[in-house]
């Protein structure tokens, strides 16, 4: 069974962004991985990791799990595994997020308490600053897409821990 979401519906947004996310995963070339990025405490494949534990995060949020749990960054992952790592963990998402009430259920974070749509609003920017960051790092033009990018933007600005 298809679902369609709603425009606004921050799933949406979210799933945007990992779309957007996975896109440019798969064009970082092998001689990329050890290179720069725009954040100085990472490279593309400490990037691409860290990337992943947004994912998984965000799945244990949805699942009822402690996100924080996690090490900051995925490792041992060969460097051409990238992308089908990226699109096992996108499918867990989506299937921890299916049920509409994690949308209104209280998540806890460290430094916030906030239903579920803005706990994906935040990660969907975060997600996407990381994409950013790692299309500057790969000299890519990813095609954003800009409702998903308004909305998180939107939601972040109207939230307290921002």
């Amino acid at each position: 069974m298809t679902t369609t979401l709603h425009p606004t519906d921050p799933r949406l947004h979210f799933a945007h962004a990992v779309a957007t996310a996975g896109a440019t995963i798969a064009e970082v070339r092998p001689t990329q991985f050890d290179g720069p990025t725009p954040c100085a405490e990472f490279d593309v494949r400490t990037l691409i990791g860290h990337m992943l534990v947004v994912l998984r995060r965000v799945a244990l949020l949805g699942e009822g799990g402690d996100p924080m749990a996690l090490p900051s960054f995925v490792t041992g992952i060969a460097d051409l595994g990238w992308h089908d790592a990226w699109m096992s963990d996108a499918h867990r998402v989506q299937a921890a997020w299916t049920d509409d009430t994690n949308l209104s259920r209280m998540m806890v974070l460290p430094w916030v308490q906030a239903p579920g749509s803005a706990m994906l609003a935040m990660y969907t920017s975060e997600l996407s600053v990381h994409t950013w960051d790692l299309a500057t790092a790969t000299e890519q033009h990813p095609a954003w897409n800009e409702q998903a990018l308004e909305g998180a933007a939107g939601r972040a600005a109207r939230t307290a821990w921002w």
